[in-house]
């Protein structure tokens, strides 16, 4: 996780003299203001060349082991070069030679809480660090990182605000109290924070890969596709940050039934023309939709090979016109699907912070095949997942509605909507949670039932633009034009003037006046 140094995380020279003058007052000489070189070793720091700034530390060490100044800068670089060991070796060293240096006490105490290496040591440190200079936002900051690791997520919040308050430009505390409150599933605030912080620093990749997660949690999936599409202009997508970005876009999916947003590639793969299908006038049931499907999202442990009817390793053929051993050898391979496809569930649901469900996927595979390689991962699992305290509505909500969204991406449509019908049990009326069911019916050609949904999400967000775009959908299957075209048209007035939504539902708000025409 990045961290605040100093203030902003960058470390100017002026800044860097500034803040030296903050902590306890030793000599000049111990500072580094009368040390040869040290100013230009700054400088090197400032410029981000980072091996070359240790070098120059070193140099100066070797003659001036005293030098705090050298010492805590010298850190700062070792930890941006990630040598968080080197990093730590020095923060204490500064604090030897001056146990009040609050910016050695905030990055070491940082350090030590977000590489979960000593959390209550970093926590006293981070409180020295406040004591010793209130006015000192980052280490509110850092402070609040800390509470939010021993989840006092409400002290957390209150020491970000703290630290903003103190410093309106504090990028590393809105990125923060961006991504606790986006964990907890409070999704329009942690938008309010991630906003303030890319208005500040738009190069900002991970503020914008978060600002991209809430919108979608929101349901602006649109406004997710334009955040994550700027992210992704500012890395390699080769990189791990830009495969990420791409995972995340593919996992928006389409927008509404017959579109199909063109979808991100990472290097090397081939680009495969997409559909920009228009609803048929035509009536009925259970004619596919076409269009793009979002890429699978892969789960990140103990995934096992792919699951298929082939002929397992040693397995005879079945000889000619003797069907009962390709029959046994299906029911074996059905059941070790079964089993496989609750461990993959239930390592899906941990993912998503939902224990409980977690636990019962576990159990269930435990229970169907007790003798299984997967019944033996099910144990080794269970006990992480009945440790765990329980988590807020708020947060279960949210986290089923990240499953939901994640089924859908691999194309389990059925398992999707049970997510979303877990989510509708708590909130009948939940907007995002009935037009994802919505969809999802549509695409499975049950048209009253979709419809049913669209009418709920609704009732309960009118100016809600995707679920309005649904229900254009459905009123042209269903024949009424009339209903349908002063739908898209609302959807095209509610989407703005330039954007690929408003055009799709304007040129679609056209044909329909033209089919109503010619009824």
């Amino acid at each position: 996780m990045s961290r605040p140094v100093a203030h902003h995380r960058t470390l100017q020279v002026a800044l860097l003299l500034a803040l030296a003058a903050a902590g306890a007052a030793p000599t000049m000489a111990a500072r580094g203001g009368a040390v040869p070189g040290l100013e230009r070793a700054t400088r090197t720091l400032a410029a981000g060349d980072y091996a070359g700034a240790v070098r120059q530390y070193d140099q100066i060490l070797s003659e001036f082991p005293g030098t705090t100044e050298a010492r805590f800068q010298k850190g700062y670089a070792l930890e941006k070069l990630g040598d968080f060991r080197g990093a730590i070796a020095e923060y204490e060293a500064t604090l030897r030679l001056d146990p009040g240096e609050v910016r050695a006490l905030n990055n070491l105490g940082f350090l030590l809480v977000d590489r979960a290496i000593d959390l209550p040591r970093g926590e006293r440190l981070l409180r020295k660090a406040v004591q010793l200079n209130p006015d000192f936002s980052a280490a509110h900051d850092s402070l609040g990182w800390a509470e939010y690791h021993r989840k006092n997520f409400a002290q957390a919040e209150t020491l970000f605000r703290a630290a903003l308050e103190k410093d309106p430009n504090n990028l590393p505390a809105y990125y923060h109290a961006g991504v606790m409150t986006l964990k907890r599933g409070d999704y329009a605030r942690s938008a309010m924070y991630l906003r303030k912080l890319v208005e500040r620093d738009p190069r900002h990749v991970k503020g914008l890969m978060g600002l991209g997660m809430a919108y979608d949690r929101l349901g602006n999936k649109e406004l997710a596709r334009q955040t994550l599409s700027r992210a992704l202009k500012l890395v390699d997508r080769s990189s791990a940050p830009g495969q990420e970005i791409v995972r995340m876009l593919n996992e928006l999916g389409p927008y509404f039934p017959g579109h199909s947003l063109d979808r991100f590639l990472t290097a090397g793969q081939q680009r495969t023309s997409t559909l920009l299908e228009s609803p048929a006038p035509a009536a009925g049931r259970g004619d596919g939709l076409r269009g793009t499907r979002a890429a699978p999202t892969p789960i990140r442990e103990h995934r096992g090979p792919p699951i298929d009817f082939r002929k397992q390793p040693g397995e005879a053929d079945p000889r000619p016109g003797d069907n009962r051993e390709s029959a046994a050898a299906g029911q074996r391979r059905l059941a070790t699907d079964l089993v496989r496809r609750h461990l993959e569930l239930a390592r899906l649901y941990a993912q998503f912070e939902l224990y409980k469900d977690a636990a019962s996927e576990l159990e269930t595979v435990i229970n169907l095949e007790p003798a299984s390689d997967e019944a033996r991962q099910a144990r080794d699992l269970l006990p992480q997942m009945t440790q765990h305290e329980e988590i807020t509505q708020e947060a279960r909500l949210g986290g089923y509605l990240r499953m939901g969204e994640a089924l859908f991406g691999r194309q389990a449509d059925e398992e999707a909507k049970l997510q979303y019908q877990k989510v509708l049990l708590t909130d009948g009326t939940h907007p995002v949670a009935n037009k994802a069911l919505a969809f999802l019916n549509v695409r499975s050609g049950d048209l009253e039932r979709a419809l049913g949904h669209v009418d709920k999400a609704l009732a309960r967000e009118p100016r809600y633009l995707e679920a309005l775009l649904i229900r254009g959908y459905i009123e042209a299957r269903r024949r009424q034009f009339d209903r349908s075209q002063k739908t898209f048209a609302l959807a095209a007035s509610l989407a703005g003037t330039d954007s690929e939504v408003a055009r799709y539902a304007a040129d679609m708000s056209d044909r329909m006046k033209r089919f109503s025409t010619l009824e």
